[in-house]
């Protein structure tokens, strides 16, 4: 899998996972992840996951731009996601429709009613 930007990571606890987070340390919870370093032409960055609790396993797909439509392989797919930088949105509808907003932060779509498996395009707002 190609790896469209580069981030640079310090643990908070915990070993670094493929996806380049890692997990609190008690190995459970949401990836914890901190930059090193600040850039004038840092990305926007979100880490989508296709199985709930951040696992890699399953699938992974780091995005730093919006599609109108995910494609065929993630279109109601995605379970879990981490945005690393910048405000996006997140839709089940292709096209940008029907979204939510979300900034920084993890979240387990299980958590939004009627969202988990439901993503069909993401959306840059700002970074």
């Amino acid at each position: 899998m190609k790896r469209l930007s580069i981030v640079f990571l310090a643990l908070a606890a915990g070993a670094v996972s493929e996806s380049g987070f890692a997990a609190d340390s008690a190995g459970k919870g949401p990836p914890v992840a901190m930059p090193l370093a600040k850039s004038d032409r840092e990305l926007p960055e979100m880490v989508l996951y296709k199985d709930h609790g951040y696992n890699p396993d399953q699938g992974i797909w780091v995005v730093n731009m919006g599609y109108s439509f995910i494609g065929a392989e993630w279109n109601d797919t995605v379970s879990s996601l981490v945005v690393v930088r910048g405000n996006w949105r997140v839709c089940r509808d292709p096209n940008f429709a029907n979204c939510r907003s979300i900034g920084p932060g993890a979240y387990d779509l299980r958590d939004w009613s009627g969202w988990d498996n439901t993503i069909s395009s993401i959306q840059v707002v700002s970074y």
